[in-house]
């Protein structure tokens, strides 16, 4: 446990965020990965830096529940920005702080958050129009894929598509799966 007050300790992980993220004011109620879209790798960066400034430990913290894996198209930076909130778990500034004051990682309480903001109806628009747009986009994908490769293996204009329909297939389904159930 560090030898300063709850305040301070604040005020410290506030600044140690200021590297990580570009919101200010940063609240207690700020979720890193939600609100302050603090990436995976930026995130175990910081709780290493959290872990040698204060000697906290996170031996029983599962990163996988608090943050996606940062693979390359995931897609989960788009959901987010469209307003889809992420599956993973919150992790608030303030809960941080009292694992800090603790000196070791501990659970916080569950709390359920919808996975679109707002009113039911945009949640159900949102989702919509995401649905549909999946078919399109991949199908244009499909096509320039298709168009590229042909021409690259000297195909006849048009059969190349054949090649790039099972990606957008594909890219499809393993969106269709990051999109959580409404």
């Amino acid at each position: 446990m560090p030898d300063k007050s709850r305040d301070q300790v604040l005020a410290v992980v506030k600044q140690m965020l200021q590297a990580y993220v570009w919101t200010t004011p940063i609240s207690e109620d700020a979720r890193l990965l939600h609100d302050l879209n603090m990436g995976s790798d930026d995130a175990d960066e910081f709780l290493g830096k959290i872990e040698k400034t204060f000697g906290t430990r996170f031996d029983s913290f599962d990163h996988g529940a608090y943050f996606p894996n940062e693979e390359l198209g995931s897609g989960e930076g788009w959901l987010r920005r469209m307003g889809f909130e992420s599956s993973h778990k919150p992790l608030r500034v303030g809960h941080l702080v009292d694992v800090i004051m603790r000196g070791a990682w501990f659970d916080p309480p569950d709390q359920p958050a919808p996975f679109v903001k707002g009113s039911p109806l945009r949640r159900t628009v949102v989702r919509g129009l995401v649905a549909l747009s999946f078919p399109a986009f991949f199908s244009l994908m499909a096509l320039a894929l298709g168009e590229w490769t042909g021409e690259q293996i000297g195909l006849a204009r048009g059969v190349g598509v054949l090649l790039g329909l099972p990606v957008a297939a594909g890219l499809t389904v393993h969106m269709w799966r990051k999109l959580p159930a409404n």
